[in-house]
């Protein structure tokens, strides 16, 4: 029955062994069903419903080199159909097994294997040239997490053999240990951001990603409110004159250079301190207060 050799249009075995007299409520609804005529799929005796189909073989493939992978199912036939990403040429194939080469470069850094099996599934497979990996911030109040993960991929299936982090910009602090897969940023109560980099390397080569990170839970009582195209003003909610005498103003880039912007009482102006859509980090200082706020130049 595993292998569809049954002469039976259909049939039933549950996944457990019972007694062949034995009634169940499973059993008793798909013999119901087939006799008030809707056709039941086969239920077949085994561990199907508790294996997870799969392709085994290397997560990782560099460019120009061979791998060879196969499908794993111990319930279903294969078809002879395999489907490849365009960037995986395909060397040679049987139902159940295929061989390819990678031309999967280190600017277009994943590809895919398709396995098809004669139940209608489809099984894929990712693969990756040099580390595929994207960065996720994880803020908790005055600090922030910041968390390596696959993004194609899990990262620890990337044969990944090294990590290194850096801080490239900010006021804050990037506290680390090289090879981690976290860091973590971290400043002065909630005026603080941190420009960092993490570079990962594989047997295929290195992958670098870049991240700002800042305090979540700024001020209350000091705010960043946009009033017209880099256009900015400062207002002090808690006080009870909103409006409140501005005594500095910086502009930092991604990079962490910063620069002085002139203001006028509350209001910033920032049209021509950078480049359209270029990403930048506004630091205010009123009174004994200071917020920063990440902004994009229109």
């Amino acid at each position: 029955m595993c292998t569809g050799e049954t002469p039976f249009d259909s049939y039933y075995a549950p996944v457990s062994n019972q007694e062949h007299a034995s009634l169940h409520t499973e059993g008793v609804n798909w013999l119901m069903n087939e006799v008030l005529g809707n056709q039941q799929l086969p239920s077949v005796y085994n561990d199907c419903g508790l294996t997870k189909l799969s392709i085994d073989g290397e997560n990782t493939l560099c460019y120009g080199t061979e791998g060879t992978y196969k499908a794993k199912s111990s319930c279903y036939n294969l078809t002879n159909s395999w489907t490849v990403s365009s960037n995986l040429q395909v060397l040679s194939s049987t139902n159940d097994e295929i061989k390819v080469k990678s031309n999967i470069d280190n600017h277009n850094s994943s590809g895919w294997i398709k396995a098809y099996l004669s139940n209608g599934e489809i099984i894929t497979k990712d693969l990756v040239t040099v580390p595929s990996v994207s960065v996720e911030l994880v803020n908790y109040s005055n600090f922030v997490k910041v968390n390596l993960i696959g993004a194609q991929i899990n990262i620890n299936t990337q044969n990944v053999t090294n990590i290194a982090w850096e801080k490239i910009g900010g006021d804050g602090n990037l506290n680390f240990t090289n090879n981690s897969l976290h860091a973590t940023a971290s400043g002065y109560e909630y005026s603080w951001y941190v420009e960092g980099k993490a570079t990962i390397t594989n047997s295929c080569g290195i992958s670098e990603v870049f991240f700002t990170a800042y305090p979540e839970n700024t001020d209350p009582c000091l705010q960043v409110n946009k009033i017209a195209t880099n256009e900015y003003q400062i207002v002090q909610p808690c006080e009870l004159t909103p409006v409140q005498r501005v005594e500095n103003v910086q502009l930092f880039d991604m990079y962490g250079q910063g620069k002085d912007v002139v203001f006028n009482s509350n209001k910033i102006n920032l049209n021509g301190k950078a480049l359209k859509g270029s990403v930048q980090i506004l630091k205010v200082k009123a009174g004994d207060k200071v917020i920063t706020k990440k902004i994009i130049i229109d």
